[in-house]
């Protein structure tokens, strides 16, 4: 029984990281997801020792409208894809609560305000548009690719019959 399911998660990995699965919505190398992580976690370490732990703008910072970690999985999303944006959200998230915990705040509060726990939803929110918005960049890309190496082949193939 365990073997059985341990097979299945090795194939499930397999299809998530290779192109073996065509129904897939996009394809991410292993190196891309290890990029995408460590940028993710550079850009939100940043983010907070800027916005949060600098003293002019630790007030601010759960208040934000446009929120830099917000800005952080958008930027992600579309350089990387949907995958990579929700790793990214999912970090950005850490280093939220992690902002949120340092300030001493109430954690029933915080799941319990909308204010604070918007930005959760945010995260998965813009991770999911923008990320499609990269695939579908990256389908037309390759259907274009596609399109010019069948066009290329059928001109080869005539150009020697029409000799």
């Amino acid at each position: 029984m365990f073997n059985k399911i341990f097979k299945e998660f090795l194939n499930t990995k397999k299809y998530i990281l290779k192109d073996k699965n065509p129904e897939r919505l996009e394809v991410i190398s292993k190196k891309d997801i290890i990029n995408s992580i460590i940028e993710s976690i550079v850009y939100t370490v940043l983010i907070l020792i800027i916005f949060y732990f600098l003293p002019f703008t630790r007030e601010q910072f759960f208040g934000l409208n446009l929120h830099p970690l917000v800005i952080m999985v958008a930027l992600i999303s579309l350089r990387h894809g949907i995958y990579a944006g929700f790793v990214s959200s999912f970090i950005a998230m850490t280093g939220y609560l992690t902002a949120y915990i340092i300030s001493g705040a109430d954690m029933i509060l915080f799941f319990m305000k909308f204010q604070y726990n918007k930005f959760f939803v945010i995260f998965l929110f813009v991770a999911m548009i923008l990320g499609k918005f990269q695939a579908n960049r990256k389908a037309y890309e390759e259907e274009s690719n596609n399109s010019v190496k069948k066009k290329e082949k059928w001109c080869k193939k005539n150009s020697n019959s029409i000799f």
